[in-house]
């Protein structure tokens, strides 16, 4: 029976996957895969394609139902059995520049933020698939271990960058109206246009990085996307 099981980052976890496994890619259907702007910034550049053309090409975004924020999932095809449109017949074709949930599959992790300190706190947790076999399989490593393994530090810290401006928005009760949304998915997801008018003057770029160190920096784009959007969102 399949489950969401809590697990402390310092746990251990012991997971193999691979093309030997009669489950292989199994977990890569009927997902509704939502994606970070950080993650199609990644995508976009290794397949050396804009952000711009990323989103028409293989994304659709609707608005969150709580937060009212504009959310990007990733096609799916639905001749497939709803496969991920990244997954063909030999595996995830972007795997080197796979989404943040698929690093760190089967672990998954959220986060909220402590009352006390404002500050955020991770939580962790196994997804236990029926189909899923590699369970039990491979070297066992903590959770820390396995982030680290699966080259995730720089998608955690820009999804945790843009999930404290979501967080914020929704401390002060703000649901974007249609013109607000369309600036996040500027600022937040189509980074290489927002790049564009960096480099353009035609929105103030006064105080952020030059333009040769956004175009060279693909995490410093997405956090100062972000902050700009939070200057417009919150006037701070």
């Amino acid at each position: 029976m399949s489950s969401i099981d809590p697990i402390s980052k310092t746990d251990d976890l012991i997971f193999r996957c691979g093309t030997d496994l009669p489950c292989f890619n199994m977990c890569c259907r009927g997902l509704n895969q939502t994606i970070t702007g950080y993650d199609i910034l990644k995508i976009s550049r290794f397949k050396n394609i804009s952000t711009q053309k990323f989103l028409v090409a293989y994304s659709f975004s609707y608005t969150g139902k709580q937060t009212g924020m504009p959310v990007v999932s990733l096609f799916e095809k639905p001749e497939k059995d709803n496969a991920c449109i990244f997954l063909d017949d030999s595996g995830c074709s972007i795997y080197d520049a796979r989404p943040l949930a698929c690093r760190l599959y089967p672990a998954a992790r959220g986060i909220s933020k402590d009352k006390r300190t404002g500050k955020l706190k991770e939580h962790f947790a196994i997804i236990n698939e029926d189909h899923c076999e590699g369970f039990g399989l491979g070297s066992s490593m903590t959770i820390a271990q396995w982030i680290e393994d699966q080259g995730a530090h720089d998608y955690i810290e820009a999804n945790d960058f843009f999930m404290q401006l979501v967080l914020d928005l929704g401390e002060k009760g703000i649901k974007p109206d249609k013109n607000q949304k369309e600036l996040i998915l500027s600022g937040c997801y189509n980074l290489d246009l927002f790049l564009e008018k960096v480099i353009s003057g035609s929105i103030d770029n006064t105080g952020m990085p030059a333009p040769e160190e956004l175009k060279n920096n693909d995490l410093l784009l997405f956090k100062t996307g972000v902050q700009w959007t939070r200057d417009q969102l919150l006037k701070i």
